[in-house]
């Protein structure tokens, strides 16, 4: 019973996992301690954040859509699995459904999980790229 507890406690803050957030590591770290850990610094910029526990480095973006802190008081984001281009949202699981599931969405184009947008919109007219030239080797509008 032990090693069960201590696969559903954080590492950080030692408490029981009241929502987990798994790293491709396969290590998991409650929603609080995460965003304590990748809230300022390069990380974020970079796009690029480091386990807490191993070190090891993740390209983990964040749902968009998710609260901060739900209707029972905990806090937590989950990991988003899509984002949206359309709608410049990354969505976890749950917020991705009705892209999936409503005809309204259909012609949204959803791809991994992107970051940062900034670096998918045309400076000069605030698009999203839409298109790769291969012979540019360049995204354009």
């Amino acid at each position: 019973m032990a090693s069960l507890e201590e696969g559903l406690t954080c590492s950080v803050c030692r408490d029981v996992f009241s929502q987990a957030l798994p790293l491709p590591c396969g290590h998991s770290f409650c929603p609080v301690c995460l965003r304590d850990a990748w809230g300022h610094g390069e990380t974020e910029v970079r796009g690029c954040y480091t386990c807490v526990q191993c070190r090891e480095e993740h390209g983990v973006v964040l749902c968009d859509c998710c609260p901060p802190v739900d209707a029972g008081g905990q806090t937590g984001t989950s990991t988003a699995v899509k984002t949206c281009l359309r709608c410049e949202v990354s969505l976890c699981a749950e917020h991705l459904q009705p892209h999936l599931d409503r005809p309204a969405f259909r012609t949204h184009l959803l791809v991994e999980p992107l970051g940062d947008l900034s670096h998918q919109r045309c400076p000069a007219h605030e698009e999203m790229f839409r298109y790769y030239c291969a012979d540019e080797r360049v995204y354009v509008c």
